[in-house]
């Protein structure tokens, strides 16, 4: 996996003090710019700067989770084209971030550093790989939002992990961010109601919503809604009706597309109370395989040798060349001239490569 280099690293994120210190004045005045940001285009661009200057990281990600939709990149200071598309074309479906998100309406702090020394085993096999393959460590604020959807602020870390003080910090950075954030969304979903009363220099939303009040009063319905406002009329709308009141979330309108609702929270000043109804596409189910079959099935088609076999087994579980030395029983040396020879053969210089390998090959079958 190609990393970003140093000078892409500088032109979009702010440099890291070595030493990890920060003056006071600039935590405030970058604090400042947040609060400026809050309600335009660049407000995540700003917070997840602010973020992860804070935690003396450079490598952030801002990612937009659907409850159906895949994923979407607003900021990526961090994977490379090629990874970012590999993501989209599948991936995503194995994102640990992605089913926290989808599970849970509750501005978290999550951190995926794996803890064990051991193999993964069960369902987890896939999401280790997942994060061995793109980073060393994270830590990310999760950030629900109205209509099934979930901002994660990521601060990434390739080559170690975040400290008990960073994790500590980030914890408590965590009501800042959540109260800033919902002055965000409650900007947003007001303008709709300004570009009504006159003012279009605001941008239309491109998703599918229906904003009811607390009353269940139509306030708002985005231009996309319109497109399905028909479909969503005489038997549907019944089905819709039937739904709510056997507390269900969401109902299929076709094989592609699903209708969802949710309730909107008192800092939603536009329809505190409310409902939002949002219409959206369905992304693929989840990975289903056997995650030892299709190790083999990838050894066997890169025409890998016996001991290859082994030692790549071992490499997509975790494990360093002093464990696979010790599960072989071979020299480290020997572990290091079997990998070169194993890269020179894939054409790949590096772990992160050949977990990528494993995934884009795993996606293609």
């Amino acid at each position: 996996m190609t990393e970003v280099t140093p000078a892409e690293k500088q032109a979009v994120a702010p440099e890291i003090d070595p030493a990890g210190v920060i003056p006071i004045d600039q935590v405030y005045n970058e604090l400042a710019t947040v609060i400026s940001a809050v309600g335009n285009q660049d407000f995540y661009d700003r917070m997840s700067r602010f973020v992860a200057r804070a935690l003396c990281c450079d490598q952030r990600l801002v990612m937009r989770y659907s409850a159906f939709e895949r994923p979407n990149f607003i900021i990526n200071n961090f994977m490379n084209p090629e990874a970012e598309r590999l993501y989209l074309s599948g991936l995503f479906r194995i994102d640990p971030l992605q089913e926290i998100a989808r599970t849970s309406r509750t501005p978290a702090i999550v951190n995926l550093r794996a803890a064990s020394d051991g193999p993964p085993a069960g369902d987890e096999y896939l999401t280790e790989i997942f994060k061995l393959a793109f980073i060393f460590d994270e830590l990310a604020f999760l950030l629900p939002a109205p209509g099934g959807v979930t901002f994660a602020i990521c601060c990434e870390k390739i080559n170690e992990a975040f400290t008990a003080e960073e994790q500590a910090h980030a914890h408590a950075m965590l009501p800042t961010i959540v109260a800033i954030h919902e002055r965000h969304l409650d900007a947003i979903f007001s303008r709709p109601m300004q570009k009504i009363a006159g003012d279009d220099s605001t941008a239309s939303n491109e998703d599918a919503y229906l904003i009811l009040d607390c009353a269940g009063n139509h306030i708002f319905a985005s231009e996309r809604w319109q497109t399905y406002a028909a479909c969503l009329q005489g038997d549907t709308e019944r089905e819709i009706e039937k739904a709510r009141q056997a507390g269900e979330t969401h109902l299929a309108l076709s094989e592609s597309l699903v209708l969802h609702w949710e309730p909107l929270g008192p800092q939603i000043q536009i329809a505190p109370g409310g409902m939002l109804m949002r219409v959206e596409g369905r992304s693929a189910d989840d990975i289903e395989a056997s995650t030892e079959e299709m190790i083999d099935l990838f050894c066997t088609a890169q025409a890998l040798t016996p001991r290859e076999s082994d030692i790549v087994k071992l490499i997509l579980q975790g494990y360093p060349n002093s464990k696979i030395s010790e599960q072989l029983d071979i020299s480290a040396g020997t572990v290091k001239n079997h990998r070169w020879r194993l890269y020179y053969k894939l054409d790949i210089t590096s772990e992160r490569e050949l977990f990528l390998l494993f995934l884009s090959e795993l996606l293609a079958r």
